[in-house]
């Protein structure tokens, strides 16, 4: 059983036994577009989540929730949608890269790369300095990628990226 397998089935386990608080996230589907990053830490709260398109996993992660906004999100006069992020995932309204399909090309890789790169992180480098830093796809952790689930850097440390899923 590799790495990932293990740790999703020990997460669950966890939940299970009630010796963590449990969030399911967006559990009633397209009820909004959201985006949020899920930083993994030791927190006691576990994050349920649908993704990988029509292939639709249930994942698990640990951590504290960070929200970066509704449907519309302001990135230098910008904005940023989640259906930025579920694009690379789809051929027309097809989920053609869900979770056991065969990974994102290299191109569409790129695209997904370029939308997570857009992302703002503020971090506190005291009670009153901010930094403006971004985030990035982990790149020890491309395998998990699939459609509203995507591993990530921040200032912060290892994250989760998700999104409402489009099954």
């Amino acid at each position: 059983m590799d790495e990932f397998t293990t740790a999703q089935l020990q997460l669950i386990q966890r939940v299970v036994s009630g010796d963590v608080r449990f969030v399911y996230l967006d559990p009633v589907e397209g009820w909004s577009e959201w985006l949020a990053i899920i930083i993994e830490h030791p927190t006691g709260v576990v994050y349920g989540h649908q993704c990988a398109g029509t292939a639709t996993d249930q994942r698990y992660v640990e951590g504290y929730y960070v929200p970066l906004g509704g449907p519309r999100f302001d990135v230098d006069n910008g904005a940023l949608e989640s259906l930025d992020f579920t694009a690379p995932f789809h051929r027309g309204s097809h989920c053609t890269h869900g979770w056991g399909t065969p990974p994102l090309p290299e191109d569409r890789l790129a695209k997904l790369r370029t939308e997570v790169e857009k992302i703002p992180y503020w971090r506190h480098t005291n009670l009153d300095a901010y930094t403006r830093e971004h985030v990035k796809i982990d790149t020890d952790r491309v395998v998990m990628i699939c459609e509203a689930w995507v591993p990530v850097v921040t200032p912060e440390g290892k994250g989760i990226l998700v999104w409402a899923n489009c099954d």
